[in-house]
């Protein structure tokens, strides 16, 4: 059963929506009625499950979860060392196609005509910070080519250019520009995900 978005009555008993919201949700949908059935529908069926959650107690307002921007475990020190030697390969191998910054090529998130994924940035506003040292060491090894049916990009595979303390330096200087709490949360992913890494 789909609930009408515009019924009053219907909002007014989702008990974790304050009075303010629903005026404000009401006023909005009567000077935008051409919203779409669509989003009407979704919008009833996320009204419906607060409903629901409030029915059987559930306290949408207390996360019951750590959530993904709160790591539970601090990253550890980036060796200065290690760093040093990273950003030296950084700027040897990386910093011509993902920046001298990090900060990754111009509008990286469209693909390029070929259907190529761009360069992306290795700094906190990228995704590199998403994935494992597994993950990010296998894009190191493989490149581009790893990405199969997903597409391509032109980034070359290292698998046999850099050892596995450069690998491992060139990781290390990358992280190390992150914030704190970025790290943290990359550190979290690697921890979960310690599986071999595939050089081919």
């Amino acid at each position: 059963m789909v609930l009408d978005f515009y019924d009053e009555e219907v909002l007014r008993t989702v008990p974790i929506l304050q009075e303010e919201t629903v005026d404000a949700l009401l006023n909005r949908l009567r000077r935008r009625p051409q919203s779409g059935v669509l989003a009407r529908r979704l919008l009833s069926f996320f009204l419906l499950f607060l409903s629901s959650c409030t029915a059987t107690g559930v306290d949408l307002r207390t996360p019951t979860t750590t959530p993904l921007s709160a790591p539970t475990l601090s990253a550890p020190t980036p060796d200065p060392t290690l760093v040093m030697l990273g950003e030296t390969v950084y700027a040897q191998y990386c910093a011509e196609c993902h920046g001298e910054n990090l900060e990754g090529e111009v509008d990286w998130k469209p693909r390029n005509v070929d259907g190529s994924f761009r360069a992306p940035p290795h700094d906190e506003s990228g995704h590199t910070w998403h994935h494992s040292d597994r993950v990010l060491r296998e894009a190191i090894l493989q490149g581009g080519q790893r990405l199969g049916t997903l597409g391509t990009s032109n980034m070359p595979a290292y698998a046999g250019v850099l050892t596995d303390d450069e690998l491992e330096a060139v990781l290390t200087y990358i992280k190390s520009t992150w914030p704190e709490d970025v790290r943290a949360i990359q550190w979290e992913q690697s921890l979960n995900d310690p599986g071999p890494v595939d050089e081919n």
